[in-house]
């Protein structure tokens, strides 16, 4: 979403909410499992959401919003084609696990020229088998920062946070985040990759303003101990050579309205890290990292009902080791990878109490050098499509639908894989109140996989089969 920070207002895009479920008996952290209900419910015994100012100038304010959703009956059946009849796993779950992170309180303050805002995020992923406390404790203070404004000059917010700038359209459909479906690293059929974000500022973001246009500056995005709490992000400060001799990393974005019907914006990003060894030879050579991502949005209102939007995203990366050989030639190893993608989104609104959206992502990757049999690499090819509609039956009561066809494949000289996904998801929403709803839906996930060997033999097919039965409850106090 756009922001404009001139008028003094204050831009946040919530942090995507943790994926998975966690078991409530299972929070082991010390303490945690007594005090957090004390704390919940003292959350909630506060007034709703209480405004005072301080003076003309300065607000202060506090507000909860209180989320819980689970699985109430969750089921997956797995086929492979070397499995007979009757020896087929499955897997029966109810009420698998409530997942608390919709379970916020949070406290503002804004006082035109600096603020800040601190977030107590509820559980979610909290419990591994090695927890890492400072991921934990990153992901209870998500969306905490500090910020300053210089007139209408500049704005700088530092904290954990996340921005992106293009409008994702996703009041339907919210699959997907803008960005490329980078090939997985297993390879194996029936896996369709991993989706990387290249619209995003996360953690510092500088930005300045020359007329309409707004430029925004971010020198480092950081992700404490290689995680990335919030959802993965396309740069990654942690992922470094130990005993880095040089190390630079930074994103520079630009956006500006186009008369009043579109918006468009240019992000380019780079993260280079080199390490040199004396002496440099074959056993340890020197090793170099390069990142580049290079990406083009846009959004745009043809007509009243119609919205469009396009992001164009092109990153390359590259691995290299290079030493010193007796004569007088330089060895080197090179492995490459360049990735190309497009989203292309729509929303039509002009139907009474209808709405309907449509996501498609295509993404083309070409590997070098990643595959010990196939030196030429390999090609990577992924459409992901959603199309999704809304009926509100009444004031209070509202259905939607949404359903997703997914296709990927990398094809070597010999080697292939290919995964197909398809998913189907109703669901009923009802409205306590203007802040409040409680949903029930469906969904179904059937994946397929198969493909061919380095040696052009077939592999065991696979397919798998995901039934859940999602209820939640929402309210903002």
């Amino acid at each position: 979403m756009e922001s404009n920070r001139k008028d003094g207002s204050v831009y946040q895009r919530s942090i995507n909410s943790i994926t998975g479920w966690v078991i409530w008996r299972n929070i082991s952290i010390r303490g945690l499992k007594s005090t957090l209900p004390l704390l919940l419910i003292g959350i909630l015994s506060l007034s709703p959401v209480w405004t005072k100012e301080e003076s003309s100038a300065t607000k202060f304010e506090t507000g909860i919003s209180a989320a819980a959703s689970t699985n109430v009956y969750s089921a997956v059946f797995e086929d492979r084609g070397d499995l007979q009849d009757g020896k087929k796993p499955s897997v029966h779950n109810w009420f698998s696990g409530f997942d608390l992170s919709g379970m916020k309180f949070y406290a503002t303050l804004d006082s035109h020229n600096y603020g800040g805002r601190l977030t107590i995020n509820g559980p979610s992923r909290w419990v591994t088998t090695a927890p890492d406390y400072i991921n934990l404790y990153l992901t209870m203070f998500n969306n905490s920062y500090l910020y300053a404004r210089f007139k209408d000059i500049a704005y700088i917010q530092v904290g954990l946070f996340e921005n992106r700038r293009l409008n994702r359209l996703n009041s339907v459909v919210d699959e997907w985040a803008y960005g490329y479906v980078m090939q997985p690293a297993d390879n194996s059929s029936g896996n369709l990759g991993t989706l990387k974000e290249t619209d995003l500022i996360k953690n510092f973001n500088a930005e300045f303003y020359a007329g309409p246009v707004t430029i925004e500056f971010a020198p480092l995005l950081i992700n404490t101990n290689g995680k990335q709490p919030g959802g993965d992000n396309w740069l990654n400060l942690n992922n470094s050579y130990d005993g880095t001799s040089m190390k630079f990393a930074g994103s520079l974005r630009v956006s500006a309205p186009v008369m009043d019907l579109a918006k468009v914006q240019l992000l380019t990003a780079m993260d280079l890290d080199r390490k040199e060894e004396s002496p440099s030879t074959k056993e340890t050579p020197n090793k170099s990292k390069l990142n580049t991502l290079i990406a083009l949005g846009g959004h745009v209102t043809p007509l009243e009902h119609l919205e469009l939007a396009s992001h164009l995203s092109y990153t390359f990366t590259s691995n290299w080791d290079d030493w010193k050989q007796p004569t007088k030639d330089t060895g080197n190893s090179i492995n490459s990878d360049m990735y190309t993608a497009v989203d292309i989104r729509g929303r039509w609104t002009g139907f009474e109490n209808i709405q309907l959206e449509l996501h498609s992502k295509f993404t083309y990757g070409f590997l070098l050098g990643k595959n010990d049999l196939e030196k030429d690499g390999a090609n990577f090819l992924a459409t992901w499509n959603a199309l999704g509609g809304s009926y509100n039956i009444t004031d209070n009561m509202q259905v939607k639908l949404v359903t997703t066809a997914n296709y990927s494949t990398r094809i070597l000289r010999k080697e292939a894989w290919n995964s197909l996904q398809f998913s189907i998801k109703p669901a009923f929403r009802y409205s306590l109140a203007e802040k409040a709803h409680v949903q029930v839906g469906i969904n179904y996930t059937i994946t397929e996989g198969w493909g061919k060997d380095n040696k052009g033999d077939d592999y065991t097919s696979t397919r798998v089969m995901n039934i859940a039965v999602p209820v939640s409850i929402s309210m903002e106090l």
